[in-house]
């Protein structure tokens, strides 16, 4: 599917904004999701502070490159990309668990404008996740 500038500037912009909102970036390739199973993983996204998105790898690298942030040697193949936008830890535990399956493997991910790889997001994902407060609110 081809897009027009404008929506491809759009999709960037979108992009950045997940990117800069992030404590951590983790990416997954993915075959034969089911959309059952896409939108399960974005619940558990969601429960641990974070989102899920497919993203166009191109436009995804452009973003990086813009940003001075390196990680663009995942982006390969099939993306699906977690942001954390409050709990690192807890995010990399969901991106971890759906890989038990055969449909989403972990390709490695982004903290602070550094890559790391598949074997430091499972790392990550054995962190205990920050304690929850109600009436606190996260960004």
């Amino acid at each position: 599917m081809a897009f027009t500038k404008d929506e491809k500037t759009q999709i960037m912009s979108q992009y950045q904004e997940w990117v800069s909102k992030s404590q951590a970036v983790f990416l997954l390739e993915y075959s034969k999701m089911t959309m059952k199973e896409v939108d399960s993983i974005r619940a558990k996204a969601r429960e641990a502070g974070g989102e899920m998105h497919v993203v166009k790898n191109t436009l995804f690298s452009l973003v990086l490159d813009q940003l001075g942030i390196s990680g663009k040697e995942y982006l390969t193949q099939t993306t699906l990309v977690g942001f954390a936008f409050n709990d690192a830890p807890a995010l990399a535990k969901v991106m971890v668990d759906s890989t038990k399956g055969d449909v989403f493997k972990v390709k490695g991910g982004l903290l602070g404008k550094n890559g790391i790889s598949a074997d430091d997001v499972k790392s990550l994902s054995t962190l205990p996740p920050l304690p929850y407060s109600p009436g606190s609110h996260h960004c």
